[in-house]
């Protein structure tokens, strides 16, 4: 018996159920729930640059939801900061950011959504290039396309003519983010 024991040094691993998305959910928002002070300090003093943010999120994210798109912003309803996941058009994806933002505990300054939300203010305006783009200016179009029933999307400003090709598809990918 001893030698078959000294064979047999290793240790068997032991049996690890998988996590389930239920205990996934809990983690996340314990670990938020242990930043959203910090967060709330950065995005209040209005230089999140001194903080990783990224570096600090994703992982969290990706333990999450792999591959889950997020932003954060001011609150809609009320005085501090919103996190929103984005499930980019995926009904899967839409349910789980769903089911967390469910689950999401009470913070103090903080609002929580399954995705972007949409901006109602009329003044909502866009800065770049040394341009300002009043979004109540901008007009969006949709075209019928034959490519699989996704449509051709035009956006039209008066004051597009002023930018390069780059410039513009980078206005317009944010436009359309924010609409």
């Amino acid at each position: 018996m001893a030698f078959l024991n000294f064979l047999n040094l290793r240790q068997t691993p032991q049996y690890a159920p998988p996590v389930t998305f239920k205990t996934k959910v809990g983690q996340f928002w314990a670990w938020f729930s242990s930043q959203a002070d910090l967060l709330d300090k950065t995005f209040s003093e209005k230089n999140p640059g001194k903080l990783d943010i990224p570096g600090l999120v994703n992982p969290k994210m990706t333990e999450l939801i792999d591959g889950v798109a997020w932003c954060f912003g001011a609150a809609m309803d009320s005085d501090g900061h919103h996190l929103a996941f984005s499930p980019e058009g995926d009904k899967t994806t839409l349910l789980l950011t769903q089911y967390c933002v469910e689950h999401a505990p009470k913070i103090k300054r903080w609002e929580f959504y399954p995705a972007k939300p949409g901006y109602t203010n009329e003044n909502l305006a866009i800065n770049m290039f040394n341009e300002t783009f009043q979004f109540r200016d901008i007009q969006v179009s949709l075209i019928p396309s034959d490519k699989k029933g996704v449509p051709d999307i035009t956006l039209h400003h008066p004051d597009f003519h002023k930018l390069n090709a780059d410039q513009k598809t980078r206005l317009c990918f944010i436009v359309l983010d924010e609409v």
